[in-house]
């Protein structure tokens, strides 16, 4: 897979009111005079992860941004919507997923994933 290292200067933006609404964005300014909502790309969980596709084509502002496979912060500890493991399977997933293959995460309790097709 490609990747993208990031930077102090990389975000991802929540902010419904921004045209720049559930995108990866660089940023060399003051981001919370940019924008409301916004998460950093630089931070220890995103070490390693990928940005899951989600409400990206077309983009629908209020359906969810900032969703990823991310680094957990503990077995017991809650994301905000993310998908997150430990480290060692983050880097397993991501050697293992294969753009051609076109890979795709699924979420779900046991019981509503069993009546997917």
């Amino acid at each position: 897979m490609g990747y993208k290292k990031t930077t102090k200067y990389d975000y991802w933006i929540d902010d419904q009111t921004s045209k720049d609404y559930n995108k990866w964005k660089t940023y060399k300014g003051n981001p919370a005079v940019k924008w409301k909502s916004f998460e950093r790309m630089n931070h220890e969980l995103y070490r390693y992860g990928a940005v899951i596709n989600y409400n990206t084509d077309p983009i629908i502002k209020g359906k969810g941004s900032a969703i990823f496979l991310h680094i957990w912060r503990g077995g017991t500890k809650p994301t905000a919507g993310c998908t997150a493991t430990a480290e060692r399977n983050v880097l397993s997933l991501l050697k293992w997923m294969d753009p051609v293959q076109k890979p795709h995460i699924v979420m779900g309790t046991n019981d509503s994933l069993k009546s997917v097709k």
